[in-house]
């Protein structure tokens, strides 16, 4: 990453001298960053070319969306990352919106809880659902999805199964396992099938993956009517039932046009703050598929433009492609993508879309009327477990602490943040204990503390804000460290440590641990932060062994 800073120029918009960064800047594909003065991420894009891109947002004459408007005099600061092409740039535009979730770029909702049904390269490939986090993830195998809930992807999976018995084992066994005596799998661990043979079962599976059913059913008959002929009435009998299998998914879908139309239909609704598209999936003139997205900071974007980003993110990482795609809107023609592009004015395209929009719309209303629950729930905990603990006020901001080692050895500690109740991953933080060398875990928890609150002491752009509350997974001895900790830096931060056994709280200055009733909201949230900790500990602990072992 090649990083530019531009000082003030006092006549051109935004505070920044456009001559350096023409200068700077290459003609070449790339993905821009713009910053603001505390370093934070304003906005990520991608470019053909770098230099033209960003120096089309600061030309006096140019117009801009309303958004982009505002966020322009903020730039203090440009990125820049070169790449070889504009299907890299997309990827990497992708990847770093993920990551920085800037304000004034159309971000995924929960796009990392997404789940992919994964086809591994190898000569028995293995299928089972995956999340793919890399750009790299796709290209190591095929991936199809995303599927927006993990029970459908489970469920049609386990359909899949009953119709193609497929391996599902990350690393291939020497024995065979239940699914082989369950008739679920072909047995390749043990040289049941033939690789060719199980070639033909992945690549049906690939087929029905992407709603090539009528071909599955086709090359099944053929099969079925050979196996006949050559008298092997028990593998003539297997296909039988794969049919039937087939048949009866078939019978759940709806019959949409009756030409084999391979059709995918995008539809938007709109909130204040967030948008939702619904995706119909039509194949072979049947809907075998309806998925909603999320996409927030919406606000200000037109339509277009996010269906556009829309198109741009999901597209990409498809193994197999529509002919033609239905929009509501028109929008930029994506390089990478041959499909027709369709905006009906009538028929039935228009009404599949206006179904859509209705779908979107009441996904939306459900999303929000469960954000709006859960926000009320977690005020209602939050104000309890203020009460209970006796604090000043609502804990708005709690810290969670964690250790996790085997007898002082890869010891780490994890640091995570809830806000309102809710978990704020970007806040989270792991320390890697460098003092305590034996079994210590008050001493670790020493460590860790002193280490973060070193950070907020500091004044620098990157300092930590302050908890509101700050709670140790441990007993007495757990607390106290940490008290000494606070006493150290004279901080008057609450403080609590929460023992596993009995779900007890330990607090400064009280002899006996405070028990909370069972079914209190309070304890739940206080359980929920202790074990997002631990698990948050643990899984960086199993990194750094993982590493060792592999040294």
């Amino acid at each position: 990453m090649k990083n530019q800073t531009f000082p003030p120029d006092k006549g051109g918009l935004g505070g920044l001298n456009l001559k350096i960064s023409q200068a700077n800047l290459p003609s070449a594909p790339g993905v821009y960053i713009f910053r603001d003065s505390k370093n934070r991420a304003l906005y990520v894009g991608k470019a053909k070319n770098l230099k033209k891109r960003v120096a089309s947002y600061f030309r006096k004459n140019i117009t801009l969306a309303p958004d982009k408007k505002l966020m322009v005099p903020k730039i203090k600061k440009i990125e820049h990352i070169s790449v070889d092409n504009e299907t890299e740039a997309l990827l990497l535009e992708h990847n770093l919106i993920k990551k920085y979730r800037p304000r004034y770029n159309i971000v995924f909702q929960d796009d990392k809880s997404y789940s992919y049904i994964k086809i591994t390269n190898e000569k028995f490939p293995a299928v089972f659902l995956a999340r793919p986090r890399e750009a790299k993830d796709f290209k190591a195998a095929k991936f199809f999805g995303p599927y927006t809930s993990s029970e459908n992807a489970r469920e049609t999976l386990k359909v899949l199964r009953q119709i193609f018995p497929f391996r599902s084992c990350y690393k291939m066994p020497k024995k065979s396992c239940l699914y082989d005596h369950l008739h679920l799998c072909p047995g390749p661990c043990e040289q049941k099938i033939e690789p060719q043979e199980y070639k033909k079962i992945i690549q049906e599976i690939s087929r029905f993956l992407t709603g090539q059913h009528q071909e599955i059913i086709q090359n099944l008959k053929q099969e079925m009517e050979t196996a006949s002929k050559k008298q092997n009435f028990e593998k003539a009998a297997i296909l039988r039932d794969r049919l039937f299998a087939l048949a009866k998914i078939q019978e759940k879908q709806k019959v949409i046009t009756r030409d084999s139309a391979s059709q995918d239909i995008l539809s938007l609704a709109r909130a204040k703050k967030i948008s939702a598209i619904n995706l119909f999936l039509i194949r072979g003139g049947r809907l075998i598929a309806k998925e909603n997205f999320l996409l927030g900071h919406t606000i200000g974007k037109r339509d277009a433009e996010i269906i556009q980003k829309f198109a741009e993110n999901y597209y990409l990482r498809q193994e197999t492609r529509p002919r033609e795609i239905i929009l509501p809107v028109k929008i930029k023609r994506l390089s990478f993508l041959k499909a027709k592009i369709t905006i009906p004015q009538k028929g039935i395209k228009k009404k599949l879309l206006a179904m859509g929009a209705a779908n979107a719309q009441e996904f939306l209303k459900e999303h929000l009327r469960k954000k709006r629950a859960e926000e009320t729930k977690n005020q209602k905990a939050l104000s309890k477990l203020a009460s209970y603990l006796k604090l000043k006020k609502i804990p708005r901001r709690i810290e969670t602490y964690d250790i996790s080692n085997i007898q002082g050895q890869q010891a780490t500690g994890s640091m995570v943040v809830f806000k309102n109740g809710k978990a704020d991953k970007s806040a989270y933080r792991r320390f890697r204990i460098k003092t305590i060398k034996a079994a210590n875990d008050t001493g670790m928890i020493a460590e860790v503390l002193q280490r973060r609150f070193l950070r907020s002491t500091r004044k620098s752009q990157k300092s930590w804000p302050m908890p509101d509350l700050i709670l140790i997974d441990g007993g007495r001895g757990q607390l106290n460290a940490g008290l000494k900790i606070l006493k150290f830096y004279h901080l008057a931060i609450p403080i609590a440590a929460l023992a596993k056994k009995l779900e007890e709280v330990y607090l400064p200055n009280q002899k006996n641990p405070l028990t909370l009733p069972p079914a209190s909201q309070s304890l739940m949230l206080l359980k929920r932060m202790r074990d997002e900790a631990h698990r948050f500990a643990i899984s960086y602990h199993h990194n750094l062994r993982s590493r060792i072992f592999k040294v």
